[in-house]
């Protein structure tokens, strides 16, 4: 019996997203920096039929820390500043705590600070407000207290890259989309990534996101944050391929600091901590993963990265329905096969697809 071809194996996993009205995902897998598939399974806007190609702008949600990571990477390499400074050495305007908060702190979601989400919410808006990177920078300068002190506890949230994205403005004297565009997007090919800080701005080729509430019926999700750093960012599959190159040829950054941007966060006591620059290592059924999720209203997206052997995973997808985490890991199973071990052992997980402003 001949065997299924791969790719076919492949499409296999999206066939729920393939039936008339349906919202899906776009699907990129990489080798060693190099698009070998690529794909898309349903659609990309429900009112007009679009489909979801490979090309498909979509927004990614949490995976935008990765970026943001990357650009104070870049001006810590330049001399511009120091990971090791304190925050308000740069931006005054957070309070003083007693305990400094570094900038790596913020970097591995050490810093105490509370999660953007719930000050938001404590303050009186909704998630569906028109939520500006300003607003929430105004918030998290009025905390009185920490969670904790800087460096004892790991604890997952936007608000350390909000300040990160201010941070990018004031010692560059750039815009963080500006920043990226300039010294990461434009020089790795990325011309269908931005980080949209207007959420009026046009975005040709985009995903629109979508609730379901019933049976292949849905509801727009109307994204309406301007929000930047924790969160942001649009991309596509095929841009995604391109960044995913850069960690094996250090095109941007060079060696060294792609080397950086895998170093896990260390706390107080020494104790070395999962997460990395905007990405969060693990293990799946025997291999290292490094990897990051993204969910927001009506988006889940996924990307994974095992750096021993060379393969990369994505999925971006416009409805919250869509378990990306598990159709990542489900693909990467396809093409990693003869290599995986067939029973999985307990892992660290990643961050989860949650419902997240930054």
């Amino acid at each position: 019996m001949t065997a299924q071809p791969i790719h076919d194996q492949v499409d296999a996993l999206f066939g729920a997203f393939t039936r008339p009205g349906s919202p899906g995902c776009a699907l990129g897998v990489m080798r060693d920096g190099q698009l070998v598939y690529k794909c898309g399974y349903g659609l990309a806007n429900l009112e007009y039929d679009i489909p979801i190609t490979p090309s498909t702008v979509f927004p990614v949600a949490s995976m935008s820390k990765q970026f943001t990571a990357m650009a104070v990477a870049l001006l810590a390499e330049a001399g511009r500043l120091s990971l090791d400074d304190g925050i308000r050495r740069h931006l005054p305007q957070v309070p003083d705590f007693g305990d400094t908060i570094t900038i790596r702190h913020l970097i591995h979601h050490t810093s105490g600070l509370r999660s953007d989400p719930m000050l938001l919410i404590l303050a009186g808006w909704r998630l569906e407000d028109a939520i500006t990177s300003a607003d929430m920078l105004d918030l998290i300068v009025r905390q009185r207290e920490l969670n904790f002190p800087p460096g004892e506890q790991y604890a997952y949230s936007g608000a350390g890259y909000v300040l990160l994205a201010a941070l990018v403005e004031r010692v560059s004297g750039a815009s963080l989309a500006q920043f990226c565009k300039e010294q990461i997007f434009e020089p790795l090919g990325m011309t269908r990534t931005h980080f949209h800080d207007d959420y009026l701005k046009l975005v040709k080729n985009r995903a629109y996101a979508y609730y379901a509430v019933g049976d292949n019926d849905y509801k727009n999700a109307v994204l309406t944050m301007s929000l930047v750093g924790g969160t942001g960012l649009y991309t596509s599959v095929e841009d995604l391929a391109y960044w995913d190159a850069n960690f094996y040829t250090g095109r941007v950054g060079g060696p060294a600091l792609i080397q950086q941007l895998h170093q896990r966060g260390v706390l107080n006591d020494g104790q070395e901590i999962d997460y990395a620059f905007g990405h969060s290592w693990s293990r799946y059924k025997g291999l290292k993963v490094v990897e990051h999720a993204g969910g927001g209203p009506g988006i889940r997206c996924h990307m994974m990265r095992f750096p021993e052997v060379g393969l990369s995973v994505a999925v971006l997808g416009n409805n919250e329905t869509v378990d990306a985490v598990g159709l990542a890991r489900q693909v990467a199973g396809v093409y990693l096969v003869d290599i995986m071990q067939t029973k999985d052992v307990p892992t660290a997980s990643a961050p989860p697809n949650k419902v997240d402003s930054s």
